[in-house]
C-alpha cells in the first residue's frame, strides 16, 4: 500500500480491490465521483470535452494506437506550447509560466 502522500496520484480505477483495500487500512475515506457529473466536478468535465471536440476536429487519421497517440502528442504540444488559453489571460502555458518565471526572478 502506498504512502498517504502518494495516494492522491493513484493511477488505478478507485474502485479496484488494491485502492479501496489501502484507503480502508489507512483508515482514509474514499469518495468516488461518477463519470460525466458536470455538478460535481464541472471544472474536469468541461475541460474534457474540450479536448474531446478540439481532437475530433484535428484529427483525421487512422483509429490505431500507433498514430492516435502520435496525434495526441502532437495536440497536447499544441495546447501548451501555442494555444492561447483564456484562463491564462489569452497566453499558451508555456508563455504563462515563462512570465511568472520572469516576475519571480524579479
Amino acid at each position: 500500500c502506498r504512502s498517504p502522500s502518494r495516494l492522491s496520484r493513484w493511477t488505478a480505477a478507485p474502485s479496484s480491490r488494491g485502492v479501496r483495500g489501502c484507503v480502508k487500512q489507512r483508515g482514509i475515506l474514499l469518495l468516488v465521483l461518477p463519470p460525466h457529473s458536470p455538478k460535481l466536478n464541472g471544472y474536469v468535465e468541461r475541460a474534457h470535452r474540450t479536448h474531446v471536440e478540439e481532437f475530433s476536429d484535428f484529427y483525421d487519421g487512422e483509429l490505431t494506437m500507433g498514430p492516435l497517440n502520435r496525434a495526441l502528442r502532437e495536440l497536447e504540444a499544441f495546447s501548451n506550447e501555442e494555444r492561447p488559453h483564456q484562463s491564462l489571460g489569452w497566453l499558451s502555458p508555456m508563455e504563462y509560466l515563462a512570465e511568472r518565471r520572469l516576475e519571480d526572478a524579479s
